[in-house]
């Protein structure tokens, strides 16, 4: 899954998962929603731009910042001592082979499995997350974008059997 968090008055909804066509350089699939001072923009008028903008950013933080220093950006740091997370692996054929893509998203994998399990040894990372707090917060985050974009008059016809599936690819 990309977990991003947009710059403000962006709403993002990765729908893909990260496609990589050189060794510096990739893309995902998303929805993204830039909210702008437009005098036509249903959103502003009625001041649910703002509301959705920052229930986004909330959402978002939960997984990102986390509570008492356990998100994604407190362990996923180049920061912390390499006890805590020694970084991922790389290969400089990310783009072109899939033996490599593989062995980057097995370390992807590892890492987690150390960031989510307590038993692990995560040097001086102290927080104790929770899987749900991501998942909640990805699900949030699809549901807060899709309704700014039927309010501001975007209709996704086939957009929920596209993740369904994609999700089986």
């Amino acid at each position: 899954r990309v977990i991003a968090r947009p710059a403000a008055g962006v709403l993002l909804m990765p729908l893909s998962k990260i496609r990589w066509y050189s060794k510096t350089a990739g893309y995902f699939m998303a929805i993204k929603m830039d909210y702008t001072d437009d005098f036509f923009d249903n959103l502003k008028t009625n001041s649910v731009r703002r509301t959705l903008s920052e229930a986004y950013q909330e959402v978002m933080k939960k997984c990102v910042e986390g509570t008492n220093r356990d998100g994604l950006k407190h362990f996923f740091n180049r920061d912390v001592p390499d006890a805590t997370f020694a970084g991922f692996e790389f290969p400089d054929n990310i783009g072109e082979r899939e033996d490599a893509r593989n062995r980057f998203l097995r370390s992807v994998e590892d890492e987690f499995n150390k960031y989510y399990n307590p038993d692990l040894k995560k040097g001086e990372f102290k927080g104790k997350p929770s899987r749900g707090q991501c998942e909640d917060a990805i699900r949030g985050q699809s549901v807060l974008v899709l309704a700014a974009s039927i309010l501001n008059g975007f209709y996704f016809n086939n957009i929920l059997d596209f993740i369904e599936k994609y999700a089986s690819w």
